[in-house]
């Protein structure tokens, strides 16, 4: 597909939601997504900047409420996908029976392997009502050029605990200071093989990270083909996550 025709079928995507049947020839995608915390982070050693910045949202696309597919059969570009269509279920089961991490988000969707010039990013946010009040906001890009490329560009920002009050005037009585807000950035750009799990680090939290072709032309009822190997989803490791795979990657701050 040439540069014209891409960006033909990404104005049908954004204005349409769907992208004609004579774009099924592009390969499709589906991405699929988990984010976590470090619920004991060694991150004594890191210094942390007062203000780490937003995620741009401008121009982002943002998920519809499910899957559905068109009247000739072609499904939906960008709509979230149901549990049941999840591949990394397991992966995300792991997580929450450890007791070193804690799932904050996990989601996915179906695409076009649009170009670079072409691609957008899709935003992603969750918010957890508990204690710490924790929220990740930000966005996910994938494309295709000889090999697939992801750029996550996420923030996580929690309620740290406040230091314990000190012992006021010669009454005794304390004063409890507010718990203070704290947020954490992942930027990361890498270089992607399909239907390979990837591993995003942060001494705070982590992005697991997958993209596999999908048959725009077979477009399956439940349940859908498995994208995804079933030894994909890692175990969880006992004390840190594993190391993100060292090659293809490009960009990273935090």
């Amino acid at each position: 597909m040439d540069r014209r025709a891409a960006l033909l079928v990404l104005v049908l995507v954004l204005v349409l939601g769907a992208v004609p049947a004579g774009a099924s020839a592009a390969t499709w995608y589906t991405v699929e997504v988990v984010v976590f915390a470090l619920l004991s982070p060694d991150a004594s050693a890191e210094i942390w900047p007062a203000e780490p910045g937003r995620p741009p949202l401008d121009g982002s696309i943002e998920l519809g409420s499910d899957l559905t597919l068109s009247d000739d059969g072609t499904p939906f570009a960008f709509r979230r996908l149901g549990t049941d269509r999840l591949m990394l279920q397991e992966a995300a089961a792991r997580l929450r029976r450890s007791s070193l991490y804690r799932p904050l988000l996990h989601v996915g969707w179906r695409q076009p392997g649009f170009e670079p010039g072409e691609a957008r990013a899709v935003h992603v946010t969750a918010a957890d009502g508990g204690a710490t009040g924790s929220i990740v906001d930000g966005t996910v890009r994938v494309w295709r050029e000889r090999f697939l490329h992801v750029e996550v560009d996420l923030v996580y920002g929690l309620t740290l605990e406040a230091a314990p009050a000190p012992v006021v005037g010669g009454a005794g009585f304390a004063v409890a200071p507010a718990p203070s807000r704290a947020y954490f950035r992942l930027h990361e750009r890498r270089r992607m093989r399909s239907r390979e799990l990837h591993f995003l680090d942060h001494p705070m939290f982590g992005v697991l990270v997958t993209a596999a072709p999908f048959e725009v032309d077979s477009t399956p009822s439940d349940p859908p083909p498995a994208e995804v190997p079933a030894a994909a989803p890692p175990a969880v490791p006992d004390r840190a996550p594993p190391p993100g795979p060292a090659a293809g990657s490009e960009a990273r701050s935090r």
